[in-house]
């Protein structure tokens, strides 16, 4: 199974409603931001979404099809800083052609994350860390799998409120034989977020 291939598929097709509202000039009023009070909860800053996306792979004699729906919710803590958290729902069916042999599964779990945008380098270049734990089944056994991605791409503004994060991330926690390996085939992804504010 081309798992490598199947994995990019599904990130490149994965689109996140995530990372907060943005806007271009913090000092404009008109975007109906509110600063709020240093200190206090603002309503104004939270920033939700998810990811939704799926792919379809044929190689070595089994076809593997998968759909993911990652819902999340964060805060805007800073102009540069939105950490969030969020759950994560992934189904995998695995079958062989010649035998029609089939192994589906489905795997559940949550993630928390932050997003930095390093303005200081340049503005809408971002670093990006995010650490996810995912329960599911492998080898006829129930376990968890964590993975730590970490890494970082660029935000590209359409308005003040709405952009697309491009990131290249590695999972930290890759070991060659594992049950990352298994499923991902690869410590590096590509993920693509549509970024839409409140």
């Amino acid at each position: 199974m081309k798992i490598k291939f199947l994995s990019a598929v599904l990130l490149l097709l994965s689109f996140s409603i995530a990372e907060g509202q943005i806007s271009m000039d913090k000092s404009n009023t008109t975007s109906g931001r509110s600063n709020g009070p240093i200190g206090k909860f603002d309503l104004d800053k939270l920033f939700f979404g998810g990811s939704i996306g799926g792919g379809y792979d044929v190689s070595n004699g089994y076809s593997s099809t998968s759909f993911e729906f990652s819902p999340a919710i964060g805060y805007e803590l800073s102009e540069n800083f939105r950490p969030g958290v969020g759950l994560s729902y992934q189904y995998w069916n695995f079958k062989s052609i010649q035998s029609n042999d089939a192994v589906k599964q489905s795997i559940v779990g949550g993630r928390i994350f932050a997003s930095y945008e390093l303005m200081a380098i340049q503005e809408g270049v971002i670093a990006y860390a995010e650490y996810e734990s995912l329960r599911l089944t492998y080898d006829g056994r129930d376990l968890f799998m964590s993975n730590i991605w970490l890494g970082g791409g660029l935000r590209q503004r359409i308005s003040d409120r709405v952009g697309i994060d491009m990131m290249l991330l590695y999972n930290a926690n890759y070991q060659e034989g594992s049950v990352q390996e298994a499923f991902y085939g690869s410590p590096w992804t590509i993920k693509a977020s549509l970024i839409v504010g409140l």
